[in-house]
């Protein structure tokens, strides 16, 4: 998945960006804190949460990418 995070304003400002996903995360970019959540018994996929720290600059764009594994019971 990707994420495009803009700073609309006229000044600097830092940024904290989460994202929950079911699922093992395989990548992100750049470097995401990963936490796992906790799941059910039943649940083939853990909950994760993927938070990045960013400090944009006025008018600057940011793109953060990551990669997950989900599985699927046939």
């Amino acid at each position: 998945g990707e994420l495009s995070i803009v700073n609309s304003q006229s000044k600097p400002i830092d940024m904290e960006v989460t994202k929950t996903l079911s699922g093992e995360v395989k990548s992100s970019d750049p470097q995401a804190r990963i936490d796992k959540l906790a799941a059910g018994l039943q649940r083939m996929n853990g909950l994760v949460r993927l938070t990045w720290n960013l400090q944009l600059d006025p008018r600057e764009r940011e793109q953060v990418s990551y990669t997950y594994d989900v599985y699927v019971r046939r």
